[in-house]
């Protein structure tokens, strides 16, 4: 079973359809933190023109069908948001 076009779709859908492929979806030990958050009223108002949350959940609906290979880090990322 495979979701090819599915995935293209959703690259396609936020503009990442030029990205590199990669053979693992993220590096271990990855830490997140408030650190990491935006820290100027400029960085906040960026983050809110991101679609962080659909991106996340595009992912997460892969994952609940055939891209387990993702779940630790979908999982990981949606803990931080």
């Amino acid at each position: 079973m495979s979701q090819r076009k599915l995935v293209e779709e959703i690259l396609h859908k936020f503009e990442m359809s030029d990205c590199k492929p990669i053979a693992t979806p993220m590096t271990v030990p990855c830490k997140l933190s408030s650190n990491d958050s935006p820290k100027t009223v400029e960085e906040e108002q960026l983050m809110k023109t991101l679609p962080y949350r659909q991106i996340l959940g595009s992912i997460r609906y892969l994952v609940s069908c055939t891209r387990s290979d993702l779940s630790y880090s979908a999982g990981f990322l949606s803990r931080f948001m």
